[in-house]
């Protein structure tokens, strides 16, 4: 595996748990209601975007 393909493929699923909890801590902090976003598994849509659906 190349580093392009790492970056490309880990580092979204790596860095989506820290998004989603920095997302809800900022509502939190701002009054806001809690913005809770569901548990995505990014490596499972990157590959489906790979595919072609236009059959």
């Amino acid at each position: 595996m190349s580093l392009e393909d790492f970056l490309r493929n880990n580092a979204p699923a790596s860095l989506i748990p820290y998004l989603r909890e920095s997302l809800s801590a900022m509502c939190l902090k701002a009054g806001l209601p809690a913005v809770y976003l569901p548990p995505i598994n990014i490596i499972a849509l990157l590959e489906q975007g790979g595919k072609d659906t236009n059959k």
